[in-house]
């Protein structure tokens, strides 16, 4: 159950944006929270709904107590409809559905909100639909939109919206909320460079193969900086581990960040390692090497993973990695 006061944290334009509507009476009619998944826009959307309410607030902060509350933070409010998408789009009838709705008087007061989660996802003919509604707002009534990709969307549609932009969360807060959700430290960091999202996060470091590949890439990395030859015949246990592309891709990400690692303990930045338990092995081994070398490797890196969506076989592409760090 999120306040503004902890989402002013993360997203202080976004919580003052929305005060200022409540202090001033000027809530609009459509907003779009746009950003990257994991930075609270479906929870922002619904604090939104709870103010707009709410019978008791308190300054600009919910009661939590009073039955409107109750029922929005259970999702059974009958003046909230939720959107998302069936199967792969938001299909037209859907919002069809908002606009039937809206043209009721709400059950208890003339204001309803409709919230659309992944927007981006519309049809056509859905976003066409939904134009037309914003266009003529009903008195009373608020459209959310939510979306990660608001290039995907009617440039029309943006234009008619309050936009909010969400930050990513920082680095190292995302870090402490995985380890309060009992994602070890060690882990926590690795973690927090592959994604921004608490759920996915979490969910990566409960997956028993996790612990195994991140074993395995350290292992490879370690042959392919000593020169050894053994990193070729390492590839095919590579390979078992991420078999499909996007798997593949991960891989390579772990072992971009292996060797970013090299950048860190030459900086002598401990805190910004995300291999923690290998801190000795890359202070002993960056040793006496220009930091150019190793920027130069993970450009190297970077380049060969676009090559796995590019017809290029992974064990072609993992070949040409290991040669390329070999040099």
């Amino acid at each position: 159950m999120i306040l503004w006061k902890e989402l002013e944290k993360t997203q202080p334009i976004v919580v003052q944006t929305f005060k200022n509507a409540f202090q001033r009476d000027r809530v609009a009619h459509a907003y779009l929270l746009e950003g990257p998944q994991g930075t609270g826009k479906v929870d922002t959307a619904y604090l939104f709904v709870k103010n707009y309410f709410c019978r008791n607030l308190n300054n600009t902060e919910p009661c939590l107590e009073c039955d409107n509350c109750k029922r929005i933070e259970s999702r059974n409010h009958p003046d909230v409809l939720f959107i998302e998408p069936e199967g792969l789009t938001i299909k037209k009838e859907q919002i069809q559905t908002i606009q039937k709705e809206s043209s009721f008087s709400g059950f208890e007061s003339e204001k309803k909100v409709f919230i659309i989660n992944q927007a981006d996802k519309m049809s056509a003919s859905a976003a066409n639909s939904l134009l037309k509604f914003i266009e003529e707002p009903n008195k009373g009534t608020v459209v959310i939109l939510i979306t990660e990709e608001v290039h995907r969307m009617l440039d029309t549609i943006i234009s008619r919206c309050q936009l909010l932009p969400f930050k990513p969360l920082p680095h190292s807060l995302f870090i402490q909320q995985l380890i309060e959700e009992g994602v070890p430290s060690n882990n926590a960091r690795l973690i927090a460079s592959l994604t921004n999202n608490l759920q996915e996060g979490t969910e990566m470091n409960e997956d028993p193969l996790f612990g195994k590949r991140k074993e395995l890439v350290v292992q490879f990395a370690k042959e392919v900086y000593s020169g050894s030859l053994n990193a070729f015949i390492r590839i095919s246990d590579f390979l078992e581990q991420f078999k499909e592309k996007e798997e593949v891709q991960f891989g390579i990400d772990l072992l971009t960040l292996f060797y970013k690692d090299f950048l860190y303990a030459q900086a002598e930045k401990m805190e910004k390692t995300v291999y923690v338990d290998e801190w000795d092995y890359f202070l002993r081994e960056c040793k006496g090497i220009k930091p150019t070398v190793f920027a130069n490797k993970i450009t190297s890196i970077i380049n060969a993973k676009k090559r796995i969506f590019s017809n290029v076989s992974p064990q072609a592409v993992l070949e040409q990695i290991v040669v390329d760090l070999q040099k």
